[in-house]
């Protein structure tokens, strides 16, 4: 998998990660474009060391638009590994526009972490929207599915909200991202990461739960007494202490 990182602000001033922090299964500089640089690791593990400087995973198609060059003889030509290889003029064009599209995105991200709120800012609001839906939806339920009129306390505690919301979104007052970007399109994506997590915690997390691991136990050490203690131990007892006397007298 490829990812970008950057150069970190340290007392010595700008810095890039060497070699030396990370596997040698991990390329770094691979391309540079916009102070942005390209790598390429094996698992996300292999970059923890490195993780201040990460930008973010990005894709293979994202990555080759990074790679991509003009030759001598104005074909366009991908070089990594130390080799390189033609590509068409379609190709070319896929893989630049996957990674401008990319570098758009993180653009954006930047802007509304300075104009709306960071990630954690992000996620509070995200968890009160949760918290808002969920208690409606539940409530209704409840009492839809018992077959049982929704007490009228309900109805005014709820439906103005309601009323409200639908006049704003009519009116162009709240507008979302399905109001400008295609359903459908919004729809497969969401479909297919949440297909791909729920692989991936299928494959690396259910199987392996709560399997017995082959980990060999440390074994418990024996300790045995210093012999010169024994020693010393064995000379101070009443029949050593006799003999010695002995000795001195003969």
């Amino acid at each position: 998998m490829y990812f970008l990182y950057k150069p970190v602000q340290t007392q010595f001033g700008l810095r890039l990660p060497t070699p030396n922090l990370v596997p040698r299964t991990v390329r770094l500089g691979l391309a540079e474009r916009n102070g942005l640089y390209l790598g390429k690791c094996s698992k996300p593990e292999d970059v923890v060391m490195i993780q201040e400087y990460i930008v973010s995973f990005i894709s293979e198609d994202a990555a080759k638009g990074m790679l991509v060059e003009v030759g001598d003889d104005n074909q366009f030509i991908i070089r990594r590994h130390k080799k390189s290889y033609k590509v068409s003029e379609e190709e070319a064009k896929h893989y630049l526009k996957q990674l401008g599209n990319f570098l758009t995105k993180l653009q954006v991200r930047t802007s509304i972490g300075y104009e709306v709120g960071d990630l954690y800012d992000l996620f509070a609001d995200q968890a009160k929207r949760i918290d808002l839906l969920e208690r409606l939806l539940l409530r209704l339920s409840y009492y839809i599915l018992r077959g049982e009129e929704i007490p009228e306390e309900i109805k005014h505690s709820y439906l103005p909200l309601i009323e409200q919301y639908i006049q704003d979104v009519d009116s162009g007052e709240i507008r979302t991202r399905i109001d400008i970007e295609d359903i459908d399109e919004i729809f497969s994506k969401l479909k297919d990461k949440m297909s791909k997590i729920t692989e991936i915690v299928e494959k690396d997390y259910l199987s392996k739960k709560d399997k017995d691991l082959d980990v060999a136990l440390p074994v418990p050490k024996t300790i045995v007494a210093n012999p010169v203690q024994k020693q010393d131990k064995e000379e101070n007892t009443e029949e050593s202490k006799w003999s010695r006397i002995k000795q001195q007298k003969e």
